[in-house]
């Protein structure tokens, strides 16, 4: 496929704005522009709140169409669609923190905890 078609990107939602993965064969990238394949997927799938299979079939009968006009013959055509779910937002690192603290005037800290200095443990 072309350079940047599995990938995707755009049009497609999955609740996660643009984010959409298509792979396809050369059956569609062949008759179809990457743009144009991304946007018959993404309306087909109504912007990934549909059924991706009924997407991946719609986009395949679009390649189908387009290779019995220009061509008089069908190549092989082979559709995926997924809408993966939105990324996790970043989770905090508490690495680093007692330094940040200790030099806005607030006391050292120390992570993992440490022991306090000079007093015995119980074990």
């Amino acid at each position: 496929p072309p350079p940047g078609a599995p990938g995707g990107g755009g049009g497609g939602g999955g609740g996660g704005g643009d984010r959409m993965l298509l792979l396809a064969s050369d059956g569609v990238w062949d008759m179809l522009e990457n743009e144009e394949a991304v946007d018959v997927a993404a309306r087909a799938s109504e912007d990934g709140r549909g059924d991706p299979g009924d997407a991946c079939k719609h986009l395949c009968e679009t390649a189908r169409r387009a290779w019995e006009f220009k061509e008089g013959r069908v190549d092989d055509i082979t559709a995926v669609l997924v809408f993966p779910p939105p990324p996790e937002p970043p989770r905090r690192s508490l690495h680093g923190l007692g330094r940040s603290l200790h030099k806005h005037g607030g006391p050292p800290l120390h992570y993992p905890p440490q022991p306090a200095r000079g007093k015995p443990q119980v074990v």
